[in-house]
């Protein structure tokens, strides 16, 4: 039986933990996303590379229980089994071809266990792989990228008279006292009591200096610095007809861009959020295994944590220190003052262990997820969510919070993230460093600009890849225009925080992207090194304190060049050398690298760069419109329609007909409402336009899809025109911009 239990750990060691260890191993990104603490990796490893065999082992000595032919067959299958998924990840490499994938595996499984059943040197060469299990986790443990996440090196702040390359006294002015100092540097010996002399006459000279003085005085040298970050966000998205952000679709930007410098040519350093906001954080063109802190000690973080109470939020990147965004920067005197307590009360101990229950059951959840991508086949369909839309809640589990009351059963979780990040920025007494890292409005695009919910799409060529077909890059571009309205909800709501705590007109506020995303067809939207001016080109606008007006900058920049502007508008020499340089200094232009796919691709100067751009912004307008001449729900051509009556632009009756593949109630159970989905029944051809028409009002204008034999509908609509429990929804054919009915099949 013992010997029987290492065989299944052996298997199980080549099949599930070797395989999920070595991926995860060289992508540690996917726990710095899961916001995984050492302890839990750990644990995570010891239980991929132990629980599969505990658990075959225990069933087989179960059946052993009642019978040995029982525990015999147990074994047996359990050994087939495990030996099918080692042998099925080998086989693979053929390709899509995935019926044959799966009939070599299985005539490899047959092979392979009949030969261990039969012949004892097989067993015995079995048994000699009982050193792989330890060698596997060791490996990941200590040698795989994720180590640096694993046991990260300690990393500590530059202190405050480093940073400003002198003493306190000259630089902040006026005699600091030693209750100013931080505690370090104050004395240990005991004052000597105080005279009754002292007490009704003190001298001004001798005066002892209040601890808050520094603090004020800080606040007098460092203003606020926010450093709000989106992504998958390209600059072209935001522009109107006239190459400026468009005040009608983004007002909020547009907001912001009046008092703010706009730098219109920034690029990003890569396509991947892994290798963009660490270039940008540390100002560096050095690539790591990890995203962590460990791995680039050096950061704006490192760099103001001795001076500023920082704060970072990152789903992904973790580049701030727990000495840094969990200590205090400079000592227990400067600490908020009991008149200003903070309003976010600390978690308790039962909401700190439940919520790293959680994280932990999402961490293995995903895992599960990832193994089932490696076993499957490229080319079969087994319902597996997607892994290219982030590196976490694949399956979208943790999309609900259950303490908040008259939810739908469907509520976006970066959207409860972003609001509790902002409702969390209360008052603080020392200078603040807040810097928020958003999934918006990456994909997945379920958001209108009204907060409504559409459909999750899992289909192949509907997201990140277009296949050949234009209509289907212009519907993703149009998912991704409509979930960027929402993002301009949210930047709002961001920049009356900041006024409501007084932070706005006296901090410098900092707004772009990671990267951009192209909608080519037939090529991917982040892969492909020909699109690099829609993937390196991001929003940049850079608020100075007290900055009254709005400048359009247009030399070129990028986002390396972020931090080293920072220090230059705070006076501050960074004890390291920066890859970027002052934005707001106009210097020779140079080429800019972006990492995309794993290759240096460089935007070189001179270049096209903007005129790229600007034919990038034109195509949008094209389909779109902008917010002054269009509509993001007019994908379908005649977008004039949408608000109008259907009957007034009424013909005869559509030769085709829709059969219709969703309900259209609202709300649906997961909360999306304003769409269609089906198909309609004509010959393959050019893609159909065709009307949403919502209780006799066109809510929508779209075009059919070329997949299979009839034409594939998917098409979202103005939510604002579905209204009551049964909407009467109907397609009606665009022809010569009149409106013919399609019936239904």
């Amino acid at each position: 039986m013992l010997w029987r239990a290492v065989h299944l750990l052996v298997l199980a060691t080549l099949a599930i933990s070797q395989p999920l260890l070595s991926i995860l191993g060289d992508n540690p990104t996917f726990f710095t996303a899961h916001s995984s603490s050492p302890g839990q990796i750990v644990v995570f490893a010891i239980l991929v590379a132990l629980a599969p065999t505990l658990v075959l082992s225990a069933v087989m000595l179960a059946g052993h229980a009642l019978s040995d032919r029982l525990g015999e067959l147990i074994f047996r299958g359990s050994m087939a089994v495990l030996t099918f998924l080692f042998v099925i990840q080998v086989v693979d490499v053929i390709g899509r071809l995935a019926w044959l994938v799966i009939v070599i595996a299985v005539a490899a499984t047959y092979s392979l266990t009949t030969l261990y059943a039969r012949y004892d040197r097989v067993r015995s060469a079995v048994s000699v792989l009982a050193v792989l299990p330890p060698f596997v986790v060791v490996y990941f443990l200590f040698f795989s990228a994720a180590n640096s996440v694993i046991f990260p090196d300690d990393v500590e702040a530059v202190a405050l008279e480093a940073l400003l390359g002198t003493d306190l006294e000259e630089d902040l002015g006026g005699i600091v006292d030693a209750q100013d100092q931080p505690e370090s540097a104050v004395s240990n010996e005991a004052e000597p009591p105080n005279t009754s002399a002292d007490q009704d006459a003190p001298s001004p000279d001798n005066a002892a200096v209040s601890p808050v003085s520094l603090v004020e005085r800080l606040n007098e040298r460092f203003p606020p610095i926010y450093l709000l970050v989106f992504d998958e966000l390209p600059w072209y998205s935001l522009l109107d007809k006239t190459g400026r952000i468009d005040p009608v679709r983004y007002p909020n930007f547009a907001r912001l861009a009046e008092t703010a410098h706009v730098f219109n040519n920034a690029t990003t350093n890569g396509s991947t959020t892994e290798v963009s906001v660490t270039a940008m954080l540390a100002s560096s063109f050095e690539s790591h295994s990890a995203p962590v802190y460990s791995m680039y000690p050096d950061n704006l973080f490192t760099l103001l944590g001795g001076t500023y109470d920082v704060s970072s939020s990152d789903p992904l990147v973790d580049l701030c220190p727990d000495s840094v965004c969990n200590g205090s920067p400079i000592s227990s005197t400067t600490t908020e003052s009991p008149s200003t307590p903070s309003t976010t009360p600390a978690p308790r101990n039962d909401e700190t262990n439940s919520s790293n229950k959680r994280s932990l059951a999402l961490l293995f959840e995903d895992a599960v997820i990832v193994f089932g991508h490696l076993v499957v086949p490229e080319e079969m369909d087994l319902g597996l969510p997607s892994l290219s839309t982030g590196w976490g809640n694949f399956g979208g589990r943790r999309i609900a919070d259950e303490r908040i009351p008259d939810k739908p059963i469907y509520s976006d979780e970066r959207l409860l993230n972003f609001r509790r990040e902002v409702a969390a920025i209360q008052p603080r007494d020392l200078p603040r460093l807040h810097h928020m890292h958003t999934f918006f409005p990456h994909a997945p695009w379920r958001l209108r600009p009204d907060g409504s919910f559409t459909p999750v799409i899992e289909m192949f060529g509907y997201t990140t890849n277009w296949d050949d077909d234009e209509v289907k890059a212009r519907f993703g571009q149009q998912r991704h225009l409509l979930q960027l309205g929402m993002t301009d909800r949210l930047l709002g709501e961001y920049l009356d925080r900041l006024e409501g705590i007084g932070d706005l007109d006296r901090a410098m506020v900092i707004v772009t992207a990671d990267h951009g995303i192209t909608f080519v067809a037939g090529e991917h939207s982040r892969g492909d090194a020909q699109n690099v001016a829609g993937i390196a080109s991001v929003p940049l606008l850079f608020k100075e304190p007290r900055q009254t007006s709005g400048t359009v900058q247009s030399q070129p920049v990028q986002l390396v060049d972020i931090v080293p502007t920072i220090a230059a508008r705070l006076g501050v020499d960074a004890p390291w050398d920066f890859a970027g340089r002052d934005m707001m200094i106009t210097q020779p232009a140079v080429d800019r690298l972006v990492r995309i796919g794993g290759s240096d691709v460089w935007v070189e100067v001179p270049d096209d760069f903007t005129t790229i751009i600007e034919g990038l912004a034109a195509a949008m307008h094209a389909v779109f419109g902008d917010g002054a001449s269009g509509s993001l729900y007019g994908l379908g051509g005649a977008g004039d329609l949408i608000g109008t009556p259907a009957r007034d632009r009424a013909t005869s009756q559509s030769t085709h007909c829709w059969d219709q593949s969703r309900p259209t109630e609202i709300p649906e159970p997961d909360g999306a409402i304003g769409y269609v989905f089906g198909q309609i029944d004509a010959p393959p051809g050019a893609p159909i336009s065709f009307a949403v028409v919502v209780d006799g009002i066109v809510a929508g204008t779209a075009r059919s899809f070329e997949d299979g034999p009839a034409h594939r509908v998917f098409a979202i609509g103005d939510s604002q025109y579905w209204s009551g429990e049964n909407p009467v929804v109907e397609l009606h054919e665009i022809i010569d911009s009149r409106l013919a009915p399609i019936p239904s099949c």
